[in-house]
Formats: C-alpha cells, sequence, structure tokens
C-alpha cells in the first residue's frame, strides 16, 4: 500500500499503485473501488479523507498530481500538476487547518483550503539545497518537522506556512518516520 487513511473507526481507504481500498466496517471488510482518472496507469502514493464525500488522492507518473473528490469518487478535480517533480511523499493534515505535503524535490507544499490550492512553503531561487522530503508531523501547537534522504530536515513553528533548517538539525540521512508529542 501507498498509504492507509481511516477517517474515524468505522471508514478507511488503502491506496495501491492502481486501486483503491474502501471499508465502512473498521477494517473487517473491504473492497475494491474504481478510480477515473484516465487511460494510462496511475501511481496511488497517498491519501487524505475530509469525510465520505470528500478525500484527496496523491498520484505519481509523469510528475505528481494531487486529485480532489467531493462526491465519493465519481468526479475528480486535479488541484496540483506537478512536473518537476517525481512525486508527493507526504500528505498531512494540519491541526488547526491547513494541509501539508512533502515532495521527493524537497519542496513543503501548504493548502489553506482543503486541497483545492496549493502553495510551495519552502522553494528557493537556484539549485535546491535540499534533495527527497518523505515525512511530515505537525503538533497541535504549531510545531512541526518535515525529514527524508540527504541531512533533509525542515522545520516549522506555524502550522507549515514557514519552513526552514534549524541550527539545532541533526545530521541525520534517511529520516523514514517524525512523530511530534508536545
Amino acid at each position: 500500500p501507498g498509504d492507509i487513511h481511516f477517517l474515524d473507526a468505522s471508514h478507511g481507504w488503502i491506496v495501491t499503485d492502481f486501486a483503491t481500498y474502501r471499508t465502512t466496517d473498521g477494517g473487517a471488510g473491504w473492497s475494491i473501488m474504481t478510480m477515473p482518472f484516465g487511460q494510462s496507469p496511475i501511481y496511488q502514493e497517498e491519501c487524505l479523507a475530509f469525510d465520505t464525500q470528500t478525500r484527496l488522492v496523491c498520484t505519481d507518473g509523469e510528475g505528481a498530481e494531487i486529485w480532489r473528490t467531493t462526491n465519493d469518487r465519481q468526479t475528480w478535480t486535479r488541484t496540483l500538476d506537478y512536473s518537476g517533480v517525481l512525486g508527493v511523499t507526504d500528505l498531512e493534515r494540519i491541526p488547526g487547518g491547513g494541509i501539508v505535503a512533502t515532495t521527493t524535490a524537497g519542496d513543503l507544499l501548504r493548502s489553506s483550503d482543503d486541497g483545492i490550492t496549493w502553495t510551495n512553503t519552502t522553494q528557493v531561487a537556484g539549485p535546491p539545497a535540499r534533495s527527497s522530503l518523505s515525512v511530515i508531523d505537525v503538533h497541535p501547537s504549531g510545531i512541526g518537522f518535515a525529514g527524508g534522504w540527504s541531512y533533509n530536515w525542515m522545520a516549522t513553528l506555524d502550522g507549515g506556512r514557514n519552513w526552514s533548517t534549524p541550527a539545532f538539525a541533526p545530521g541525520l540521512r534517511e529520516i523514514f518516520a517524525i512523530t511530534v508529542r508536545d
């Protein structure tokens, strides 16, 4: 699976490269869902549900894309078409409002409107000083961290609006998981 996301104790989704599975009974049973993204294979990587009708799905192919449905997959709108990167690697809801996504180019994208529009909060002029970001977590206080490959370590103090590499950043490589508790 590319991602597993539960909305509540009953409703959950699993996305794989070419299929999405849904449960309405807490995972006791799963059914496959068709995804109308066109004729070519789409590599689904991340998903995020707001309710049983509204979801985001991130796909990789000829670049990264984020798709949004508001009618339980009957129609989809592409809200991000980012051909400069290979993919979106993590997608997290920020406590207090907003969504943050990490990319293989080391960008942190933020949406304040449930994934309708996106802003790159880490874009810099010239060659990127980062490589692939793969994980993110933001605490309800607004403090959060993102990490990935090649000494990537970014921090936010304002709920994902601004990111920087802090002076206290550890010299870690290959960060696979981040959890912020307090």
